[in-house]
């Protein structure tokens, strides 16, 4: 936490001076003299606290648009100037989860970088003979490269206020129209666009969306 040129000379005063009978009033002549060299120190403390946030991009101020020249055009999103500033950050820092892992975990971060809550689950074929089929061959092993991100929107979203409530379901109503916010809808796009782009190119990335 940084000081102010106050706390600094403060500590100064009482700390650093010698023992004796040096006047160490705040409006004396010697504390004067040190807050004019406690005054720097004190912008430089406050340069590094504020820095100290710009490390990521998911919470940079400053250094955001830094981030976005580094990271380029994004191919899966709108232009920078039409987003909200924390809208910046999560899609700055989807990006930049992606350059640097596309493991299944590192997918799975790129998608909470966004605020969803994900997971990946990799489908295994049946083994016929061991699994009772009603042909000779249940799946091939092509089912092993699909990977299927379950995605889950955070606790307390809610679906668009003017969907169309439309007839009976067997359970509930059944909703016509869009359910989700733009936002939401937006934030989906980008995930589904950036996961097919990172994804190894054998594989068949999936989302399934579940509220």
């Amino acid at each position: 936490m940084s000081r102010t040129p106050e706390q600094i000379r403060d500590e100064w005063l009482h700390d650093l001076m010698p023992p004796g009978a040096l006047e160490r009033s705040p409006d004396g002549n010697l504390a004067r003299f040190l807050l004019a060299f406690a005054g720097p120190l004190a912008t430089l403390e406050s340069d590094i606290e504020e820095l100290s946030s710009e490390i990521s991009p998911q919470t940079a101020t400053t250094l955001l648009s830094d981030y976005e020249a580094v990271l380029g055009a994004d191919a899966c999103g709108c232009a920078s100037a039409k987003l909200t500033l924390e809208q910046r950050q999560a899609s700055a820092f989807q990006r930049w989860v992606l350059q640097s892992d596309i493991s299944l975990s590192g997918l799975v971060r790129s998608a909470e970088a966004l605020g969803f809550g994900a997971q990946i689950e990799e489908p295994q074929p049946a083994q016929c003979g061991v699994a009772v089929c009603g042909q000779a061959r249940c799946a091939s092993d092509k089912v092993r490269f699909i990977w299927i991100m379950t995605v889950r929107f955070p606790a307390g979203a809610n679906y668009r206020a003017d969907a169309a409530i439309s007839g009976r379901g067997v359970c509930g109503s059944s909703i016509c129209g869009a359910v989700l916010t733009d936002d939401q809808q937006n934030a989906l796009f980008r995930l589904g666009c950036s996961l097919k782009r990172a994804a190894p190119a054998h594989t068949h990335p999936i989302i399934k969306l579940v509220r």
